[in-house]
């Protein structure tokens, strides 16, 4: 992996392994790289899978047959600490879990590993993911990787920082209450909070948000964002919000969003309030 494959989008990602040009091993020894020289740094992970190479080598012997499981098999990609990765902790941040390892995958992380990319890591969370800035007693703070001295905001932040620095494309968070949305807003990066129900849970801690908090991606492009959702979307019996989920509207077909400037006098900054503005009337 050149100094420059880091900068590469997740799709550019799978392109290269499609035509020859990258493999998947290489890669991942890239990330890990990039993880080692910067994460002292900014503590985005809090554990490393010891299965990622494995899973890397049996990406690439895919790619070289021509039967990869999805358009993002052996793409790299980082856990919220709040989701559920079998064999890697999940502490949610907080002493409580510290030595909690689960045997099973969540749902979500279950559907990424079924579509071939490769799970790099688990990422920082405040405790039970309940700040909108990311630190904890246990695995300490998380830096923003423009300015490792601010904040990347929480509760993904440890997701967000990964995907931001370069040492992942791709990461999982979970938004409740803007725990994907600001601190993909705080990083540059796209970050989708999906409706409820579009992606299906089943097998992971409690959710303190109860059925606001669900599964998204987080990525540097809408592209990467598209790629990395179309994996997680869908029902599954063993969550009943998913199995009523509508349809997207057909191609071409008009959609309305409502756009609310404000809530009551709350202050709004003037930067924000232009760019949003700007945005509604795209």
């Amino acid at each position: 992996m050149t100094e420059t494959h880091w900068r590469m989008t997740a799709a550019s990602l799978a392109a290269a392994y499609a035509a020859g040009e990258l493999a998947p091993p290489d890669v991942l020894a890239g990330c890990l790289e990039r993880i080692e020289g910067l994460d002292h740094r900014i503590n985005a992970f809090v554990a490393l899978s010891k299965s990622a190479m494995d899973e890397a080598r049996a990406s690439a012997q895919r790619w070289a047959a021509g039967r990869p499981l999805s358009p993002l098999d052996g793409v790299p990609v980082a856990i919220k600490d709040n989701l559920v990765v079998a064999g890697m902790p999940a502490t949610w941040g907080s002493r409580y879990y510290e030595h909690f390892i689960p045997d099973m995958d969540e749902l979500p992380v279950a559907r990424l590993r079924s579509a071939g990319l490769v799970i790099v890591g688990k990422t920082n969370v405040p405790e039970f993911t309940i700040e909108g800035y990311t630190a904890n007693a246990l695995h300490g703070v998380t830096g923003n990787p423009w300015n490792p001295e601010r904040t990347p905001g929480g509760s993904s932040g440890g997701s967000v920082a990964a995907v931001a620095a370069g040492m992942v494309p791709l990461a999982l968070g979970t938004d409740g209450g803007g725990s994907i949305r600001r601190p993909a807003a705080h990083t540059g990066l796209v970050g989708l909070k999906p409706s409820i129900g579009a992606v299906a849970r089943a097998r992971g801690l409690p959710q303190v948000l109860l059925d606001f908090e669900v599964v998204g991606p987080l990525t540097r492009t809408l592209q990467d964002a598209e790629l990395l959702f179309g994996v997680l979307e869908g029902p599954d019996r063993r969550d009943h919000r998913s199995r009523g989920f509508a349809e997207a509207p057909a191609s071409g077909e008009a959609i309305r969003v409502l756009y609310v400037e404000r809530f009551g006098d709350a202050p709004l900054d003037t930067v924000i309030a232009g760019s949003v503005a700007e945005a509604v009337s795209a």
